[in-house]
């Protein structure tokens, strides 16, 4: 599977990108130092037609980028459809230098394409259960259709 082409973050994808980068983790501060510069490309790779998208930093932003946590940031977003029921969520995962690597989409049926953030609801996965979330997103990623699940990997 081919990518897009990088391209600049639409104001959906940036929305979306600042939801995640309003709570403070390790590496928050690293990651929002490159939202104004960074750039995106539709597309997992897999095909499923998510709207997961990744991320390419130009020349001048990559070299600003020193070090960071790599991996799954301690955020999520619970996303929910017009009858407040749960149907996916959203990722962000960092490269092992700190910078943005990709926004998952994930969903429990269909993929889903980037949700509108009005039916995100945000939160700290490594401090507290989501109310509408009965498990952990790791309990769940094996009933996920999007097959290139970052997290089923990591496990």
């Amino acid at each position: 599977m081919s990518f897009d082409p990088a391209r600049s973050l639409s104001d959906l994808e940036r929305d979306l990108l600042d939801g995640f980068l309003r709570f403070d983790f390790e590496g928050a501060v690293t990651a929002r130092t490159q939202v104004d510069s960074v750039r995106a490309r539709s597309g997992c790779g897999c095909g499923c037609g998510c709207g997961t998208i990744s991320f390419a930093l130009d020349d001048a932003t990559e070299a600003t980028v020193k070090s960071g946590p790599p991996g799954l940031v301690p955020v999520e977003g619970t996303i929910v459809d017009h009858d407040g029921e749960v149907v996916g969520g959203l990722l962000l995962f960092l490269q092992s230098d700190g910078s943005l690597e990709s926004m998952e989409v994930y969903s429990s049926g269909s993929p889903l394409p980037l949700p509108d953030p009005g039916t995100v609801t945000w939160w700290r996965s490594d401090e507290t259960q989501h109310p509408t979330t009965p498990s952990s997103l790791a309990d769940q990623c094996t009933s996920l259709t999007h097959e290139n699940c970052r997290l089923r990997r990591r496990t």
